[in-house]
Parts: C-alpha cells; structure tokens; sequence
C-alpha cells in the first residue's frame, strides 16, 4: 500500500505517539523492577494497570473511534472477538517462553535476539493478510534489526550459548503473532475496543498462567509502586491505542517494524533518565540507523 506524503501524515503521527509511548512504557517498567524480583507479577501488574487506563480514552474519544459503520458492541462480529482472543492467547504464550528463557538465557542475547520478531512479522504478514514484501521492506527490516541489536548489545553481557536461545526464537514468533492478530482484528472491532478487551483477556491468562497467589503477588507489587504503575498504566494504554489505531490505516508489516523502533529510544532515554551510560557510540550509531530503515519500510 503506497501511500501519499500527506495521506501519511496521520498514520505517521500515530506511528510516533506508539513509539515514544512504548518506550515511556518500557522506562516506567525498569523502574519497577528495581528492588522488585517478581517480575512475573509485574507484568501481571503493569498490563492490569494498561487495561484500566484505557477506558478513559474510550469515553473520551468514543468506542467507535477511527472505525467506520460501528453500531455497538452487540454488531461486532465473531472474527473480531476470535482475534481479540486470539491475541491475548498469543501474548500470554509469549510470556511464557519469554519468562522460560529468562532463566537460562543472558539479557543481552534476549534483547537481541528477540528482535527478531520484526523478520516473523514480515513472513506472518504475508502469509496471513496477503500483505506484499518488497525487497525494500525486507532490506529496511535489516536496518531496524541491526539498530537494535547496537543500541542493546555490550560486550562482556553475553555468552552466545545455544542454551535457551531457541526460546527466544520462539517468543519472538510468538510476539509477532500477536500484532498480526491485532491487524486482522480491528477490521471487524473497532480500536480502542480491541484494545481494552486484548488486554484484559491477556491479564486473565496471565493469572491463569501464574495460579494461585497471584492476586497477593500483584497486591504486593501494587502498593510498594503505585505511582509508577499509574505512569505506567498510561503509557501501556498509549501505546495500545496507537498501535491499534495504526494498523486500521496502515500494514502490520510496516507498524510492527517502525513500532521496534522503541527499543533503540528507549536505550536511549535510558541513557539520559535512568543513568545508563555506557554503550553511547553504539546507541547513537542505532538511532540512525533506525531512522533509515523507518523511513524505507513507511515508503515501501
């Protein structure tokens, strides 16, 4: 789909405020964890806190927001609540091979190779939505890649053991699933709708997932940081609302992409907010980069 310069307007912005706001999601969500071991519960926690942040954007902005002929939610189809589900079940699984790798694979290489998700999405994309993949995507897809992987990777943080990495591979098809989902879902519900209800669907089976005591886990984590959780909590929903606003104007095979973009910003950011220091030459030399590729992809 090619898009005019000023017909790209519009997604462009939804594109930036889903960006700055994953990477404000990603930075509330550090500062959580310090002190905190548990960071199965805060997951549980920060995504329940997203979940509730939504609704006032949905008040505000109308459920039918950015979606043409919504008559209800007693007209939305079953498709759209199959993908919506289908999301949250693809999220949760992600989760779950993304917490199982935790424990066997170093946080450099699962910052770097989970990334790889941008490369299953372009695959899932055309598989699935019949989205065409030009070799500028692909080529742009690359760039976006090797951007990330400098803004995350320091020499010295990991061991490149196969151990535990064919999760992350997993995780990252997994992770990307889950956007082609969202794609297929807001054709049907509208947006902001889908949003909510993935998410709440995603927060029940993560509790599933984590069984008994975890209401007293989240509890716990709840009260030591609420108001992180609360910064958090709207960032998530920015993020979600942006992302799923994005995908009823533009392919899942150039939001996912340009949205991964997060990952080097929030190197970045933080680099300035949280004291990160080291890695700045690699941090930079990401941040062009994924300038160059955002811009192929939203031109392929």
């Amino acid at each position: 789909m090619q898009l005019s310069a000023s017909e790209m307007l519009i997604p462009a912005l939804w594109l930036i405020v889903g960006v700055l706001s994953s990477t404000a999601w990603n930075l509330s969500l550090r500062r959580i964890m310090k002190g905190e071991e548990d960071g199965a519960a805060a997951s549980v926690v920060s995504n329940a806190a997203a979940t509730f942040a939504i609704l006032p954007f949905i008040l505000f902005l109308g459920a039918g927001f950015s979606f043409e002929g919504y008559v209800g939610m007693a007209g939305i189809p079953l498709d759209g609540w199959a993908a919506c589900i289908a999301a949250a079940a693809l999220s949760v699984v992600f989760t779950y091979f993304s917490f199982k790798a935790s424990k066997v694979v170093e946080a450099g290489e699962r910052a770097v190779v989970s990334r790889l998700n941008i490369f299953w999405a372009l695959l899932f994309a055309a598989l699935f939505l019949g989205e065409s993949i030009s070799m500028q995507k692909i080529v742009a897809v690359a760039i976006i890649f090797i951007a990330s992987g400098l803004s995350v990777y320091r020499k010295g943080m990991t061991k490149w053991k196969m151990d535990g990495l064919q999760l992350i591979v997993i995780a990252s098809a997994f992770s990307a699933a889950t956007g082609i989902a969202g794609k297929f879902g807001v054709a049907y519900m509208p947006p902001l709708v889908f949003a909510f209800f993935a998410s709440a669907f995603l927060v029940i089976g993560l509790c599933a997932m984590l069984g008994r005591g975890v209401v007293s886990r989240c509890a716990g984590i709840w009260k030591r940081k609420t108001l992180d959780l609360a910064v958090n909590g709207v960032a998530g929903a920015v993020f979600y609302a942006a992302s799923f606003v994005a995908y009823t104007m533009l392919p899942a095979s150039i939001v996912i992409p340009i949205m991964a973009t997060a990952v080097v910003l929030t190197a970045i950011a933080g680099g300035i907010l949280l004291g990160e220091k080291e890695g700045w030459v690699q941090k930079i030399a990401g941040a062009v980069l994924a300038l160059i590729g955002a811009y192929l992809i939203a031109g392929a």
